[in-house]
């Protein structure tokens, strides 16, 4: 004796193609979160806590330092870079929670490309313009970039 389930042949075999089908779709979309078509990544970004450190890099890299500072004391970050780092921003970043107070320390952030292979450097003196070069700077921050 054969049941009838309610469907027929026909419409089971729809079922099972239209299942494949949803199966397909759903891998092909999974497929294309995974591509990398999304730009250029993330600039990685190092602090006063990297400072020392020697890191590894790709020509076209950006490379973002967030070093701690406070204008109110005259102290400054002033940064130098080897021959194979392109500077693109140099800025001083106050913290949102008080972007009006006066005197309020913030974050010096320095973001460069890497243009070419070789040891690379960036090296900052935190220090005061007016004694740049009669003391000893109050920090200094150095990071090796080796770039293949």
């Amino acid at each position: 004796m054969i049941r009838d389930h309610g469907m027929s042949r026909t419409g089971t075999l729809a079922a099972v193609l239209a299942l494949a089908a949803a199966v397909v779709l759903a891998l092909v979309a999974l497929a294309a979160c995974g591509a990398s078509d999304a730009g250029p990544a993330e600039p990685t970004a190092y602090t006063d806590a990297d400072s020392g450190r020697t890191v590894a890099a790709a020509v076209g890299d950006s490379i973002t330092v967030r070093l701690s500072e406070n204008p109110s004391t005259g102290h400054a970050w002033e940064a130098t870079y080897s021959a194979g780092l392109e500077p693109l921003d140099d800025e001083f970043v106050t913290p949102s929670a008080s972007p009006d107070v006066v005197g309020a320390a913030g974050v010096r952030v320095f973001i460069v490309e890497v243009t070419a292979n070789g040891s690379q450097s960036i090296e900052a003196v935190y220090e005061r313009p007016w004694e740049a070069g009669m003391t000893e700077p109050a920090q200094v921050f150095s990071l090796t970039i080796e770039v293949e």
